[in-house]
């Protein structure tokens, strides 16, 4: 799996629950943690 970054917005509340959506579905899916960087902009 490739290095995937990940940018969220902490003060919307969308953006932090497609952040979780992402985290479950990798999680599913046995997905390696590691190769994911969330990143916060503003």
């Amino acid at each position: 799996m490739k290095q995937i970054d990940v940018h969220i917005d902490f003060s919307c509340p969308f953006s932090c629950l497609g952040g979780e959506k992402f985290i479950q579905f990798l999680e599913k899916d046995a997905l390696p943690l590691t190769s994911v960087k969330f990143r916060s902009f503003q």
